[in-house]
C-alpha cells in the first residue's frame, strides 16, 4: 500500500491518496482511492496500467512538486526502479519514469527520495570497501523536467562521512541534514553537511529515528469541511 498526502494548488482542498496492491492473487489489481477534505469521504480514481502489476514495491516517503505527488517503486520483475506521479489538480496519475542509475553494478544501493526547495532529488546510498574498511557514500541526484515528458537527472554532489546513518533532509541553501549515529550516548544526532568545507556541525538534537518533512503554512480547518469558522 502507498500512502500521499498533498494540497491540490486550484482548489486549497487537502488530499490523501491510497494505493492499494493486492498481492493474494496473480490476476488482482490495484486500486486507487482518494480523500477530499471538502467532501470528508473516499472515492475511487481511475489507475494507468503500469500501476496494476502485482511486483511493484512503494518506497514509504512521497515528494509533492508543483502540485504533483511523487513516489519510487520497484519492480521485482525487471529490476528497475520507476517514478510514479499523481496530479493532485487532475487527478491523474502520469506516465511511470524509468530511473536511470539503477545499471549493473548499482543494485545493492539503496534509494530514498526527498526535496531542495521546489526540486526532486534521489538519495543513493552505496558503499565501497577499501582495504577491507567500508566507506559509504550518498549521492544526491536532482531530476530535471526541462520541458520534456521524461525527465533526466543530473549528480549534484557526494557526501562521504563514515558516521552518517542516512539523510532526513536538506535547508533552503542545500545542505544536507542528516542523521549521525553513535554521539555522545545517543542512538544518533541532527547535524548538517557544509558542501564547501565538508564540515560537519552538530545540531545539538539527540534522538533516533529523524524525519522531516515540508509544510506550508494554511488557515484551512480540518474540523470544518468548509474551512470556515460558524460562531
Amino acid at each position: 500500500m502507498a500512502i500521499g498526502f498533498g494540497v491540490c494548488p486550484k482548489t486549497n482542498d487537502p488530499k490523501i491518496l491510497k494505493i492499494s496492491s493486492f498481492v493474494d492473487s496473480e490476476e488482482a489489481e490495484a486500486m486507487a482511492e482518494v480523500f477530499t477534505l471538502s467532501s470528508g469521504a473516499w472515492r475511487s480514481v481511475p489507475i494507468n496500467k503500469p500501476l496494476k502489476f502485482k511486483s511493484l514495491q512503494f518506497w514509504n516517503t512521497q515528494v509533492v512538486i508543483d502540485g504533483v505527488m511523487y513516489w519510487l517503486a520497484y519492480d521485482h520483475i525487471t529490476d528497475i526502479f520507476r517514478f510514479y506521479s499523481f496530479d493532485l489538480a487532475s487527478e491523474e496519475f502520469g506516465e511511470a519514469v524509468d530511473f536511470p542509475y539503477n545499471l549493473a553494478g548499482h543494485f545493492h544501493r539503496l534509494y530514498n527520495m526527498s526535496k531542495i526547495n521546489d526540486s526532486l532529488v534521489v538519495l543513493s546510498y552505496h558503499c565501497i570497501v577499501p582495504n577491507l574498511t567500508p566507506k559509504p557514500f550518498c549521492d544526491v541526484l536532482m531530476m530535471l523536467k526541462n520541458g520534456i515528458p521524461k525527465p533526466s537527472f543530473t549528480k549534484l554532489f557526494t557526501v562521504n562521512y563514515d558516521r552518517i546513518n542516512h539523510m532526513i533532509g536538506f535547508r533552503k541553501n542545500g545542505q544536507p541534514i542528516m542523521d549521525r549515529t553513535n554521539t555522545h550516548g545517543y542512538d544518533g544526532e541532527l547535524v548538517v553537511y557544509e558542501l564547501c568545507s565538508e564540515r560537519i556541525n552538530g545540531l545539538g538534537i539527540y534522538g533516533s529515528d529523524f524525519r522531516m518533512r515540508s509544510y506550508t503554512e494554511s488557515l484551512l480547518l480540518l474540523n470544518h469541511s468548509d474551512s470556515i469558522i460558524h460562531s
